[in-house]
């Protein structure tokens, strides 16, 4: 985590110390995730001293939306780099928790058939801070981990100043430890899911302005 963290954070300096000198490209996007799993090697509860440790299966993750923002400076003709902020929510089929996560780093595109839509790759990678909530059991708890992401896509003008972007995606996130508290049977507890992963692909369609 602590390799993915820095190279997110050389990414994010070297796109910014070449601000002054490059074009900037923004985006907007709308997300839409399908195929999408969670999973936690172990779930553990805290309450009058004593811990006990329960599997977790795996399980599909519904309703995902979100929305994703960037700012991108033309390093050359073929490729651009900056900082990415996305904001994604969804839901556990069995558990019902709902998982809210918002991703802090840079990406990274290079394209190709230069003209007025051109096709591109992409990679991006940084910070993940994920939100679990339930309410039938009052769960709330939160956690700081990584996050990469990988695709492709198309982008192209639709006037002198506004373009459309689209892509697919896959997006991987990974959190050591999410923490927080629970009640059961109305006493509350602390909660503890470890080595927790979600991973999706994206449907990734908006403005570049």
């Amino acid at each position: 985590m602590r390799v993915a963290l820095l190279m997110g954070t050389v990414a994010l300096g070297l796109s910014l110390s070449g601000a002054a000198a490059a074009e900037g490209m923004g985006t907007v996007q709308a997300l839409v995730g399908f195929m999408a799993e969670g999973s936690a090697d172990e779930a553990k509860v805290k309450a009058q001293g004593r811990t006990q440790t329960f599997d977790v299966d795996d399980e599909d993750l519904e309703s995902n939306f979100g929305l994703a923002a960037s700012y991108e400076f033309e390093m050359s003709p073929a490729l651009t780099l900056g900082p990415r902020l996305a904001f994604m929510t969804a839901e556990g089929d069995d558990s019902e928790n709902i998982t809210r996560t918002i991703d802090v780093g840079g990406i990274g595109r290079f394209f190709f058939n230069p003209g007025k839509w051109r096709g591109f790759i992409a990679g991006g990678l940084g910070a993940t801070y994920v939100m679990l909530k339930n309410d039938d059991v009052d769960l709330d708890a939160t956690g700081i981990g990584f996050h990469v992401l990988a695709g492709g896509g198309v982008q192209g003008a639709v006037s002198d100043s506004v373009g459309f972007i689209a892509g697919l995606y896959f997006n991987y996130q990974g959190i050591s430890s999410i923490e927080g508290d629970l009640k059961i049977q109305g006493v509350k507890v602390d909660a503890e899911y470890k080595d927790a992963v979600a991973s999706r692909m994206l449907l990734a369609a908006g403005i570049t302005f």
